[in-house]
């Protein structure tokens, strides 16, 4: 069992690993395409397009925050106009 935890952490940091690579080229094939002798139009927006999706890769790296919400209100709070069962009445378990 610990052996598939480890080959998920492997694969997970691969990925990671992968997609900066991925990165990497789309930023160097731009500077490759801007610094080549024949520059035109086309030339130029697929540089800047290269950086885009270098950009793009890079953001989905970053990790989100967290925005749940419980769907129930806490069972500590007092119960606010019959809400919340009495949880006072309840055996112990």
């Amino acid at each position: 069992m610990m052996l598939f935890a480890v080959l998920a952490i492997l694969m997970v940091i691969a990925s990671y690993v992968f997609v900066v690579l991925l990165a990497a080229a789309c930023i160097l094939l731009s500077y490759a395409v801007v610094s080549s002798e024949s520059v035109g139009f086309q030339s130029l927006l697929l540089a800047l397009f290269g950086v885009v999706i270098a950009g793009g890769l890079l953001w989905s790296l970053v990790p989100r925050p967290d925005k749940f919400k419980p769907p129930v209100p806490d069972s500590t709070a007092t119960n606010i106009h019959g809400c919340l069962p009495n949880w006072r009445g309840l055996p112990p378990r």
